[in-house]
């Protein structure tokens, strides 16, 4: 006790011969600090397995998912060679499942790529260019704002037609302004930077600077 204060005890690390001491008081790194910490459960880790199981399906059953048979239709679970039954067709619902996990990571991680390669494309020109053509690219993701998103993408999805494609084509669309409203802004921030202007007077083209400057710090 010092001063009226109790002592800190801190962890010590003795070193070895040769090597200095290390302070009581050294920061712990914050994969030590994850290490020592109790298992946390998230969205990610459940998805691994999910993923996994679908991408490796036609390792994992046998079974034609679009392929039954009517003497095997309404089998329960556990039935020898249909672990989860089958449908009222005869179809393996194993096979349904993870070949389904297949269509829907496509689904679920395609209008994210292209929304995100091509929202930031719109967003970075028009910070970098500014002027009418920034201000076009901009108001026209606007106009998309104007919309609910669920209800522009059952619209967009309604005038292409049904299917995957038009399906993942919709949903693009609909992320697309607010990545590039992001894009947008934080390009504004990055061009009134000193390298940016050393880019220019180094005599970079515009495109060059965008894919290699602005791209690569927004």
């Amino acid at each position: 006790m010092l001063d009226g204060k109790p002592a800190r005890l801190g962890k010590r690390r003795f070193a070895a011969p040769g090597e200095a001491d290390a302070p009581d008081d050294a920061p712990e790194l914050w994969f030590a600090r994850d290490a020592q910490a109790p298992v946390r459960f998230t969205f990610a880790d459940a998805l691994r397995p999910d993923a996994a199981a679908a991408v490796a399906a036609p390792l994992l059953t046998t079974h034609d998912p679009l392929v039954g048979r009517a003497v095997e239709r309404l089998l329960p679970m556990g039935t020898s060679g249909h672990v989860l039954g089958t449908d009222e067709q005869g179809r393996d619902m194993l096979a349904r499942l993870l070949y389904a996990g297949r269509l829907s990571l496509l689904t679920g991680t395609m209008p994210v790529l292209i929304a995100t390669v091509l929202g930031t494309a719109v967003g970075a020109t028009a910070g970098y260019v500014r002027g009418p053509v920034g201000a076009i690219l901009m108001r026209s993701m606007d106009m998309l704002y104007a919309f609910p998103a669920v209800m522009l993408a059952i619209a967009i999805a309604a005038s292409l037609g049904p299917g995957v494609k038009n399906s993942i084509l919709a949903i693009s669309i609909v992320f697309i302004p607010p990545i590039a409203r992001v894009a947008e802004t934080a390009t504004r921030r990055v061009v009134l930077l000193e390298y940016i202007e050393a880019a220019r007077l180094s005599g970079a083209t515009s495109a060059r600077i965008i894919v290699s400057q602005v791209l690569a710090n927004i």
